[in-house]
C-alpha cells in the first residue's frame, strides 16, 4: 500500500469512529421526539444580560457591529432595551466572542466568524448546526470545537475529524475552542455522559468487522460486559492463489487457520478463520 493510500485508510478509520461514537446524528438530533426536551433546554430564553456575565454597553456595542445573533429577543413590555433574553445556545456564542476578544480578534474577523457558523433557521426559531455540535458535548463525552484557520476559515468540527484532515492534507496553524469548555463557563461542567450508542475501542472492531472485513460470520466472546475475542470466518468457493490466501491470513495481525477443500482433485472452497484477542 503506498503512503497516500495508508493515509487514506487511516484517515477513513478516524472518520468511521468519529460517526460511530456519535450520540446522535444531525437528522437525529433534529427530528427524534425522544430529543425534544433536550432540544427544548436549548432554545429556551430564560437568560438576560445580566446572566451573560457581560456589561451590558459591550453587548450593545456587540450589537451594533452585528455580532448578535439573529434569534435574540428584546422584549417589547420592557422600555429599557437592556431588557434582553437568550437562549443557552446564544450564550454559548457571546463566551466565544469574548474568548475571540481575548485572543486579539477584532470585531469584524470575529464577523465573519459569526457569518460561517451562526446559521438561523427563521421557521424553527434555532441554530441548526451550532446547536447540534453544543449538543454532541452537552449531552454525551465527546467534544466539539470551533476551528479558525490562519485564512480566517471557521468550522465546526469533532478531534476525529481535526485528525483525519491532518493525516490527508498536512498540518496548519489553527485556533481551536473547546465546546465543553464553552460549557464549564456557562456552568454546565457535569460528569461525562455515557450514551448507550458510544463504543468501546473493542466493540468498534467489531463492527468494523461487520462491516468491512467482507466475513460471512462474525463471532464474539464476551466476560462481564466487555468483548475479549473476535473471531471472523470467511469463505470464498472461488480458486484463491496461495499468496492471495497467505495474504489474506495475515492481515491484520490477526490468529487463524485456513482450511482449503478439493474436489476431484480442484480447490472447491477456501476458509479464514481469524481470531483478534484483545489485553484483558
Amino acid at each position: 500500500m503506498s503512503p497516500k493510500a495508508d493515509h487514506q485508510e487511516k484517515a477513513y478509520e478516524l472518520l468511521r469512529r468519529s460517526d460511530f461514537d456519535l450520540p446522535f446524528t444531525f437528522a437525529d438530533w433534529q427530528m427524534n421526539e425522544k430529543h425534544m426536551l433536550l432540544r427544548d433546554s436549548l432554545r429556551e430564553r430564560k437568560y438576560t444580560t445580566k446572566d451573560t456575565g457581560i456589561p451590558y454597553r459591550v453587548i450593545s456595542h456587540w450589537e451594533l457591529n452585528k455580532l448578535m445573533p439573529e434569534g435574540v429577543k428584546i422584549d417589547d413590555r420592557q422600555k429599557d432595551s437592556s431588557w434582553r433574553t437568550f437562549s443557552l445556545t446564544e450564550m454559548a456564542w457571546l463566551k466565544i466572542i469574548a474568548h475571540l476578544r481575548n485572543f486579539g480578534y477584532s470585531l469584524k474577523k470575529i464577523g465573519a466568524v459569526k457569518a460561517r457558523i451562526i446559521h438561523w433557521n427563521k421557521v424553527g426559531k434555532y441554530y441548526p448546526n451550532f446547536e447540534y455540535s453544543l449538543a454532541q458535548a452537552l449531552f454525551s463525552s465527546k467534544d466539539t470545537y470551533l476551528r479558525i484557520t490562519a485564512d480566517g476559515t471557521a468550522d465546526l468540527l469533532s478531534a476525529e475529524q481535526i485528525e483525519m484532515e491532518k493525516i490527508l492534507w498536512g498540518s496548519k496553524d489553527m485556533l481551536l475552542i473547546s465546546t465543553k469548555s464553552i460549557l464549564s463557563e456557562l456552568g454546565l461542567d457535569f460528569p461525562e455522559i455515557k450514551s448507550r450508542l458510544e463504543l468501546s475501542g473493542e466493540e468498534f472492531d467489531l463492527f468494523d468487522k461487520i462491516r468491512h472485513s467482507g466475513s460471512n460470520e462474525v463471532k464474539t466472546k464476551t466476560k462481564d460486559g466487555r468483548i475479549e475475542e473476535i473471531e471472523t470466518t470467511k469463505t470464498s468457493v472461488k480458486p484463491l492463489l496461495d499468496k492471495d490466501i497467505r495474504a489474506e491470513a495475515e492481515q491484520d495481525e490477526m490468529y487463524g487457520r485456513v482450511i482449503t477443500q478439493y474436489e476431484k482433485g480442484k480447490q472447491s472452497s477456501v476458509q479464514i478463520v481469524k481470531r483478534k484477542r484483545f489485553d484483558k
